[in-house]
């Protein structure tokens, strides 16, 4: 017996599970801009083509967004590593939406770097480093609110994510 997440609806958009959609309420919390699933990609990279649909662009960040529950697998691995490194832009590996009182330690941003792609652990003072268009504005306080919005966020029975 194989499990499927839950197709969710949020804001307009079927996506593919909750925790995809408790991240776009997450972006929303921020006040992020987010296109989900915006265009699929065919790279070319070390010698193979790789096709590649990321789940989220953040368009003021200029960062493409991957939502992973579990662990990676090592395809998906390779067209992340493949679209940082043929679009020149961060891609942010998420994971399960953590704890309200804990900053995230399972972000990844996979960056290009010169020639190759930096594969970079990321702590949750790192997310909340995206603050930087209002450095005045407490950003642990707003990460954790943002935080605890995409925890709480429901979708049964045709609630939209409130």
């Amino acid at each position: 017996m194989q499990i499927e997440a839950i197709e969710t609806k949020y804001k307009g958009y079927r996506f593919r599970s909750r925790l995809e959609a408790k991240w776009a309420v997450f972006f929303d919390a921020f006040n992020w801009k987010w296109q989900y699933e915006p265009e699929g990609y065919k790279m070319e990279y070390k010698g193979k083509i790789i096709y590649y649909l990321p789940d989220f662009w953040l368009p003021d960040l200029k960062q493409f967004v991957e939502i992973k529950g579990g662990k990676i697998s090592a395809n998906d691995n390779i067209k992340i590593k493949a679209l940082a490194f043929t679009s020149n832009y961060p891609v942010i590996l998420l994971g399960n939406i953590p704890e309200k009182n804990e900053l995230h330690d399972g972000f990844y941003g996979f960056y290009k770097n010169e020639d190759t792609i930096k594969e970079q652990k990321l702590s949750g003072e790192d997310a909340v480093q995206y603050c930087w268009y209002d450095p005045a504005y407490n950003c642990q306080d707003k990460y954790k609110a943002a935080i605890e919005k995409a925890r709480q966020a429901q979708f049964e029975h045709g609630a939209n994510g409130k």
